[in-house]
């Protein structure tokens, strides 16, 4: 017997010696680009904007050190409090849509009806569709002669046309819902998948006890899928504050800085006021406020627990 354990315990110090350098080597062959990839155009970028953003730097002339007085000088202009203010209005315009419409979808889509693979595959093909594409389509959609102010004249036949792009009402909610449309599709298939890994036994079993469709919802398939609400939510906050495409090419942050997001403010100050200490001071608090909320929830996810 104790030949036995010997000889078990022998092996198992060969086996993870030999584990240990196959995986280590065959590891880091298979990471290693990826990992020079995120370190060459994401990590030394990130830390190199932090640094710029302690500079007086533009591409004509050397840097002068600064510390933090661009933070200062950004949280007292007014234009970054309001590109701030709207690209505040703007994530939680897409948010909460981009959470509500794609789980409202999926569990449509989830169930045994005609045509499923056919809606699905339509509700997703926006996605794939470049968002210059997309924002040069949806350009002629808002024009006053477009097909949004044709389908208004059908309830609204003397009314004026509407201008969405140049007009402050308007504008953002045409560029919100721009970003609705193209993207729910996406988030409804991540749906889709948390909907498909809950086992059926906990449905069978509300069905044999008289349980409504609302209380199935709310008891069982909502706190089951919180985990995919907090990486959808995650996404949609992350991708809001990268959006850069359909707001420029639109509206170009008009009419009057009402669509004027902060990537859009960063993209000015960088490349035509040449401020790239300023610049990159507002990719910083980019940076930071996405951070913050990933740590958020991160927190609240592991928080989240299912009752039995």
């Amino acid at each position: 017997m104790r030949s036995t354990i010997a000889t078990l315990n022998e092996l198992r110090k060969r086996a993870k010696r030999t584990y240990t350098w196959h995986d280590t080597k065959w590891g880091w062959f298979f990471a290693g680009p990826a990992a020079l990839f995120f370190l060459i155009f994401m990590a030394y970028p990130t830390v190199n904007a932090f640094i710029l953003s302690l500079f007086k730097y533009n591409l004509m002339t050397g840097g002068t050190f600064v510390g933090v007085r661009n933070y200062v000088q950004l949280f007292t202009h007014a234009a970054f409090l309001t590109s701030l203010r709207v690209t505040a209005l703007y994530v939680v315009g897409t948010v909460v849509p981009l959470i509500a419409i794609p789980l409202v979808v999926a569990m449509i889509l989830n169930q045994n009806i005609r045509l499923r693979g056919f809606y699905r595959t339509l509700f997703f093909l926006p996605y794939v569709t470049s968002w210059v594409a997309i924002a040069i389509i949806f350009s002629g959609v808002y024009n006053p002669q477009g097909l949004v102010n044709y389908f208004i004249s059908w309830f609204r036949p003397n009314a004026d046309p509407i201008f969405w792009l140049s007009s402050k009402p308007y504008a953002l909610i045409a560029i919100i819902t721009v970003r609705i449309w193209r993207a729910f599709g996406y988030y409804m298939v991540i749906y889709l998948a948390g909907l498909q890994n809950i086992s059926s036994i906990y449905y069978d079993q509300a069905s044999i006890d008289g349980v409504s469709w609302w209380q199935r919802f709310w008891y069982i398939t909502f706190p089951l899928l919180s985990p995919t609400t907090v990486v959808v939510s995650l996404m949609c906050v992350t991708y809001g504050f990268q959006a850069f495409a359909v707001p420029q090419i639109m509206t170009a942050g008009g009419p009057g800085n009402s669509t004027k997001i902060l990537s859009i403010l960063l993209y000015e100050m960088g490349f035509r006021w040449f401020k790239m200490g300023q610049a990159s001071a507002i990719s910083v608090v980019i940076f930071v406020i996405v951070a913050a909320f990933a740590v958020f929830q991160a927190r609240l996810s592991r928080n989240i627990t299912v009752e039995g």
